[in-house]
């Protein structure tokens, strides 16, 4: 047990000293506020609080068939949403979640938890059921340090630990392990997958950006660099994908989402630091559905917000 309170005490140090770091990058969040941009806000959901409904630093968030999944961090759970913010359910796997920090669905609609506090990937049906979990806390490549990022695709599992990505069937048997800074060191933060690739966010002494793959772990490109400009980033984290193939980044450090191609052209962003519509603190998260809703998990400011955008599908 005391292991198992050392990690958890762990990865709140982590997130108290990302969110101190960010605090410090104040100056770098103010400097871009206003972009062209196509995205409509439409609304948000969530007061902090442990009640039904409620949230305290959501990490990640999910979508499949018109159902919104939240990864609750600091409440050690999942909660499902209808689409726009009515509360259907919460779950975790016989409330044994440790700080999840994101979940994905399958096309099936299976849930994936990122169970960072217990090292581990714990699956769940669409209804909340505990199927299976995976993994352990160490170093062997089927093990996990502190997994963040976790997206389903096509019968695998993608997850980022650390600096690597690991890829595992739905029944949680390990594919296939790479670096995705190199010899870099550094961390490997969100991660989306289609048909073909997959792109990670990652932060290190010398790459701040995203780094593409093929689902194979071959590197295909990467890009962003560190800085406020349109394109740059501070502290990127959560990814998504939309039908139309473009990229959505929730760019923590600027309290923005940007918006690229799959290859990496810049296209628009928006928000800014704060509390209102279209703001964000410490925006994490970020999940696109198939009708051009975009939900973002607005960590430091306990919701989820929902966007429309025309072209993003």
């Amino acid at each position: 047990m005391h292991g198992i309170h050392s990690r958890q005490a762990l990865i709140s140090r982590i997130v108290l000293a990302l969110a101190a770091a960010l605090v410090a990058l104040g100056t770098v969040t103010h400097a871009a506020s206003a972009y062209e941009t196509t995205a409509t806000y439409v609304t948000s959901w969530g007061t902090v609080g442990s009640g039904q409904g409620q949230l305290r630093s959501p990490g990640g968030v999910g979508v499949h068939s018109g159902n919104v999944y939240v990864a609750d961090t600091a409440n050690n759970r999942i909660e499902e949403f209808h689409p726009y913010g009515h509360f259907v359910k919460s779950f975790s796997a016989g409330h044994q979640l440790s700080q999840p920090l994101a979940v994905a669905a399958d096309e099936t609609g299976h849930v994936y938890v990122a169970d960072t506090g217990n090292s581990r990937i714990v699956k769940f049906t669409a209804h909340g059921e505990f199927v299976r979990a995976w993994g352990s806390h160490g170093t062997n490549h089927d093990q996990f340090r502190h997994p963040i990022g976790i997206a389903a695709h096509a019968d695998h599992v993608y997850v980022t630990d650390g600096n690597r990505i690991k890829k595992f069937t739905t029944h949680g048997v390990l594919v296939r392990v790479w670096n995705a800074l190199g010899d870099q060191g550094g961390l490997a933060n969100g991660v989306a997958v289609d048909a073909g690739h997959v792109y990670v966010t990652v932060a290190s002494q010398y790459t701040t950006g995203v780094v593409k793959f093929t689902t194979g772990g071959a590197f295909v490109r990467e890009w962003g660099s560190f800085g406020p400009a349109v394109g740059q980033f501070a502290t990127p984290v959560g990814i998504a994908i939309s039908p139309r193939h473009h990229i959505f980044v929730a760019d923590t450090g600027h309290s923005r989402i940007e918006k690229f191609t799959e290859d990496g052209a810049f296209m628009e962003a928006w928000g800014s630091l704060g509390s209102g519509a279209n703001q964000f603190l410490f925006p994490r998260g970020i999940a696109v559905d198939g009708n051009g809703h975009i939900y973002v998990a607005d960590g430091g400011n306990n919701r989820i917000e929902k966007f429309f955008e025309p072209v993003a599908f």
